[in-house]
């Protein structure tokens, strides 16, 4: 395929020397042409998806413009004067007029609009009402750091594998196993020239489990006879990405390939593939390329036909790409550098296994003032299919603040750890950044939660459970107590408790009690409800929590009924005050409720509504 190109582009470069029959002259300068991008195409690997054929289409450029040039000067000597400017100009002039005219008509002054929109259809909704509660025990607990070196102490105990092979982190993958576990599957490559030609191909892979970092990283070696051939780091036709332009990629954009496990347990290449869909920018997935490492098969799949197992089908940088572009050219071209208003960038974007199980990149929005650090929203964009939701956030920290307030924290810093990256959880019905901890080494020492709202907060936790109590205590305690947000179903009973203790792991005004006949477990801040240390075994209590649905839930009301007390007009006032303000918070997620539905019908629906609201 390269060499091909390269003849092609030698021979349409010199035509100002052919059509003048100086074959001579046109065959040493076609030849070295030919030699030349022969060896840069296939070095680089080159495609002609770019506009004028790219790299192939500026050595076209190249050559023409040698040609021309020596043309120009043998006729020049001929008719008397130094150099003739005839026709033969055309061909280098008109590339490079196809180059500016490309340029141009692709900048934002003619395509802000285009460029605001690739992003696509964004759906605006309520993040509390949309975002189900996680449940703790599948939350990304290793961070890419923890994980790269829990897979280098596997590498330092795998032998020969270790000193032939290196980890190749840049192809890494964040993803599902089979059994819905996370995990990062983390490919070896050859460390060399040498170790690709004396070696029978890639014996193994590493799998680190990234939601218990206790768990020891499990080396993959691959069966007898089927090591990986086709790597990134393997040479000639075996390189991944060469392998795949000289098997009909040539037009085609390829993002970094990633690493995955397919759903039989088999080790998969899964490269994005894109196009410019405005001059040389614009990039938009097409499809994904799925390469069999041992055996180089490949299979290509559009959009809307690929396998269930490939989750990550958008990359993370473009998405923050389109973001950025949203939020500076939605305006328009002018004011995306003269108004300037309501101009947005976005965060790194951070992948997220959600709720439903899903894959997601989750993107903070705030202004691109630099003197503002505040979030103004968060966008959810779904890995496999690219669509993106957009939730509001009435302020609250960026992940910079977010990490510079857990590096600050003074149990974090007496333990000379520090922050990894922060991930944005629905956790008691609360906007919560989960932050692993790590040390110097990079091995995992904990965890710590802080509500985004107000990141000066910090709960701090050797183990992901410690964390957890300590930030229900946090959350609820000292007249924080959140009215409730909406997190879907606010549930209110009576029982009798049976089994009640104090909380003995680090914060002890923390009561952890169990209702007779209630199949979960509840927790009660003292510094809230002071009746919860009289309360015993046999008393008749009344709660409201929130059903997230977890076996544990911290209770955002709380009365012992078995203890009446007097109360001061002033106590009265508060607590009315309180059952005001929820009544009022629910009132408003209502009518929130209903503008998103109304928002969400279709003509014939909301015709059909207004019939009714009149009474026909």
């Amino acid at each position: 395929m390269y060499c091909f190109t390269a003849l092609v582009v030698a021979a349409l470069g010199v035509l100002p020397l052919a059509v003048r029959k100086r074959f001579g002259l046109a065959a040493i300068i076609g030849a070295i042409s030919f030699l030349v991008g022969w060896w840069i195409f296939y070095g680089n690997s080159v495609s002609t998806v770019w506009p004028v054929f790219g790299l192939p289409g500026l050595w076209f450029g190249m050559t023409v413009s040698i040609s021309a040039i020596f043309e120009s000067t043998i006729s020049g000597e001929e008719d008397g004067s130094f150099y003739s400017y005839g026709w033969v100009w055309i061909f280098p002039v008109g590339y490079i007029a196809a180059v500016i005219s490309v340029a141009f008509t692709g900048s934002s002054i003619f395509n802000a609009g285009t460029y605001a929109s690739l992003l696509g259809h964004v759906e605006e909704r309520d993040w509390t009402r949309d975002v189900q509660p996680k449940d703790p025990r599948h939350m990304q607990m290793v961070s890419a750091e923890n994980a790269l070196y829990l897979a280098q102490k596997a590498v330092a105990n795998a032998g020969a594998i270790g000193s032939q092979f290196e980890l190749d982190w840049g192809s890494a993958t964040l993803q599902k196993a089979p059994d819905g576990h996370l995990i990062y599957a983390i490919p070896f490559d050859f460390s060399g020239f040498s170790v690709w030609q004396s070696s029978a191909g890639v014996p193994a892979y590493i799998i680190v489990d990234a939601e218990d970092p206790e768990r020891l990283p499990q080396l993959v070696k691959l069966s007898e006879g089927g090591c990986m051939h086709y790597t990134p780091g393997a040479f000639f036709g075996q390189n991944l990405e060469r392998y795949l332009r000289m098997n009909g990629f040539m037009g085609e954009g390829l993002y970094q390939p990633r690493f995955e496990i397919d759903d039989k347990g088999q080790p998969r290449w899964v490269v994005s593939t894109y196009k410019p869909s405005v001059a040389w920018w614009g990039e938009k997935i097409d499809g994904v390329a799925v390469v069999d490492p041992v055996s180089g098969e490949i299979s290509r799949y559009s959009l809307d036909q690929m396998p269930k197992w490939v989750e990550r089908v958008f990359p993370g940088g473009l998405i923050g790409d389109y973001i950025d572009q949203r939020g500076e050219y939605s305006g328009g071209w002018w004011n995306s550098w003269w108004g300037k208003k309501d101009l947005t960038t976005s965060e790194m974007p951070v992948l997220v296994c959600g709720a439903d199980d899903r894959l997601q990149w989750v993107t903070g929005v705030t202004s691109t003032n630099s003197a503002d650090d505040s979030l103004i929203g968060l966008m959810y964009t779904d890995a496999r299919t690219g669509r993106s939701v957009y939730y509001r956030t009435d302020g609250g920290a960026t992940d910079t603040a977010i990490i510079s307030s857990v590096d600050a924290n003074q149990q974090v810093k007496y333990k000379h750890l520090h922050a990894t990256t922060p991930q944005t959880y629905n956790v008691y019905g609360v906007m919560t950044s989960v932050v692993p901890l790590a040390n110097d080494n990079h091995a995992y020492q904990g965890v710590a939660l802080l509500r985004i709202a107000n990141p000066q907060d910090v709960a701090v936790g050797n183990t992901q459970l410690e964390a957890f109590m300590a930030y229900q205590s946090l959350v609820y305690q000292s007249g924080q107590q959140i009215a409730l947000p909406g997190t879907h179903v606010s549930m209110k009973l009576t029982g009798t408790i049976d089994r009640i203790r104090q909380d003995v792991s680090g914060n002890g005004s923390t009561y952890l009690f169990h209702l007779a006949g209630v199949p979960r477990i509840f927790t009660v801040s003292s510094g809230e409800y002071v009746k919860i240390t009289l309360t015993q075994s046999g008393d008749k209590v009344a709660v409201r929590y929130i059903a997230s649905g977890e076996d544990t839930v911290p209770v955002q009301g709380f009365d012992n009924l078995s203890l009446p007390l007097d109360k001061t007009v002033q106590e009265g006032q508060v607590e009315a005050a309180e059952a005001t303000k929820v009544k009022k918070e629910e009132a408003k997620i209502a009518s929130t409720d209903i503008i998103l539905k109304i928002k969400s019908m279709s003509p014939d629906e909301i015709q059909r509504l207004d019939q009714t609201i009149k009474g026909n």
